[in-house]
């Protein structure tokens, strides 16, 4: 069977796909990925057989440790409830969200509604047999990351604070 960095793309099963992705106001400065990564998400969505493409929902410029505030992901989250979608990709877990709360409280909701999520960086699928137990493990590793960045010690986020800190310890 065919894999889309792990996720088994060879089915004949017809089903709505949509994307999700997030930008931070630092991340979309430094890298600019946002609209990067909602044209990925709608050429690898529309270029699979036997999906249909859903839309591409995202956030620009918010946070992800909370989901007040990002009108894509609530509006995503209704579709999902109103089964107007099946699958959902996202770039990783960070993307989708960086609270280990909000992550598994909304995979939940997903999963009631029989609805998947697959992250693509860590080529994991909600679906799959024990994922609750390795998504708290890596939603809590998201989280972790973003209150180091949130602490201060994320300069490799932010190369121009992390050479003016090699400076100033010279």
């Amino acid at each position: 069977m065919e894999t889309l960095n792990g996720l088994s793309v060879g089915s004949t099963d017809i089903i709505r796909v949509a994307g999700y992705c997030r930008t931070s106001a630092k991340e979309e400065q430094i890298f600019g990925s946002y609209v990067t990564q909602k044209k990925f998400l709608k050429k690898v969505i529309e270029e699979h057989e036997g999906w249909i493409f859903a839309g591409v929902f995202g956030d620009y410029a918010r946070t992800g440790t909370q989901v007040q505030g990002r009108s894509g992901f609530q509006q995503l989250m209704q579709m999902a409830e109103n089964g107007e979608v099946n699958l959902i990709l996202t770039k990783s877990i960070s993307r989708f969200s960086r609270s280990a709360s909000d992550t598994l409280e909304y995979v939940r909701k997903l999963s009631s509604n029989g609805v998947g999520l697959y992250f693509m960086e860590q080529s994991f699928d909600t679906r799959d047999d024990y994922a609750e137990i390795i998504l708290t493990t890596l939603a809590t590793i998201a989280e972790m990351e973003s209150n180091s960045i949130s602490e201060g010690h994320g300069e490799r986020h932010d190369p121009e604070r992390a050479d003016n800190l090699r400076h100033e310890g010279q």
